[in-house]
């Protein structure tokens, strides 16, 4: 039997939210090539324990002040760790060269990047982008911002540059379906996990309202929502347990499948629990945390959708707001089309087998 073709992968993996968006990729992937996946943390143990070739990497972290994220800071903790990311670029650089892989897939991560182009002098392997950031720099604009937030996006875009710009090809993940600046790029279908597309196609909206805040949620977040006429659910908590109107949850994510299925719509502040939310076409109560600028473009994204409201600040009355004025934002969110896993699939391999 032949030898399948190699294939590297390498994912941003500060977090989890890019490890679980490209599950279905990976699940795809295996079955037409030998998969190699490049992450780190709780990604990397949680790929480990899926998939067969999970190699170690070392992820470039955020820095944060108050709650908030410092790009200097950012890159002023990358400049620390340099030595650190020269030894991971050299020898992901190294398994290329005695792999000779197909192609590299970058989910925003920039050490395998940088490590094809440093062995292009030896091996010419195609790097492609696959990933959500990349509408922030190649995507046309619909809304407006102001001064200030001009400044703040073209910051990103600057790091956005640094982490993937350097690919031959950007497949974009379509949340917002502008035209592109370049021409190596197109639009592509937004993954998410399969077994949520499936649930996502028996809900109602009779359960208590799911919140996804992450760690950096409001100080104030149990008082405003003891506040609402609503019922709440959070999951991640250490200390599950009921309180008033708030039930507080282990993360299972069976059980979070369940409670996205019965909610009236999700109170978000970031993009990955948008796409997962909006895969069982519930609306959003975007409030991204204050001073998070990429939080905040996601949520001028959505709210141009029309299946999200961004507030800059979550309150009682604007969650029993929302609840009476659903009915747009549902219509909207049940006609969204941007998720389509095995198109995005089919998708990567023409853009592979074109190189």
């Amino acid at each position: 039997m032949d030898k399948k073709p190699i294939i590297v992968f390498s994912l941003a993996s500060a977090g989890m939210g890019h490890a679980t968006r490209d599950i279905p990729l990976f699940n795809r992937l295996k079955n037409d090539f030998e998969l190699h996946i490049f992450c780190s943390g709780q990604a990397n143990n949680w790929l480990s324990s899926q998939y067969e070739n999970v190699h170690q990497n070392h992820a470039l972290k955020a820095a944060s002040v108050g709650g908030k994220i410092s790009l200097p800071l950012v890159l002023l903790r990358a400049l620390v760790e340099f030595p650190k990311s020269i030894f991971y670029i050299l020898r992901i650089a190294l398994f290329i060269l005695l792999n000779r892989p197909k192609a590299v897939i970058t989910d925003f991560e920039a050490h395998c990047v940088y490590a094809a182009r440093l062995v292009r002098l030896f091996y010419n392997v195609p790097i492609i982008s696959c990933d959500h950031w990349t509408t922030l720099r190649l995507s046309e604009r619909p809304f407006e911002l102001t001064d200030s937030e001009l400044q703040d996006l073209k910051k990103w875009q600057g790091t956005i540059g640094m982490v993937s710009g350097c690919a031959d090809y950007y497949l974009v993940h379509k949340t917002m379906e502008t035209k592109l600046t370049v021409d190596n790029a197109r639009y592509v279908p937004t993954p998410v996990r399969d077994s949520f597309l499936e649930a996502g196609k028996k809900t109602t909206s009779d359960g208590p309202v799911v919140v996804s805040l992450g760690h950096l949620a409001p100080a104030s977040l149990t008082e405003t929502l003891e506040g609402s006429s609503l019922n709440f659910v959070i999951y991640g908590s250490k200390n599950p347990r009921k309180e008033k109107n708030i039930e507080y949850r282990a993360f299972d994510e069976t059980e979070f499948i369940k409670s996205l299925q019965a909610t009236p719509f999700v109170i978000v502040a970031a993009n990955s629990s948008a796409i997962d939310s909006l895969s069982f076409k519930k609306p959003l109560l975007y409030c991204p945390t204050d001073g998070q600028f990429e939080q905040y473009y996601c949520g001028k994204m959505f709210e141009n959708l029309g299946v999200s409201k961004l507030v800059p600040e979550l309150t009682s009355q604007v969650i029993d707001n929302f609840m009476d004025e659903l009915g747009p934002y549902q219509e909207a969110a049940g006609k969204l089309s941007i998720f389509d896993n095995d198109k995005l699939y089919e998708e990567i391999k023409k853009t592979i087998s074109s190189f």
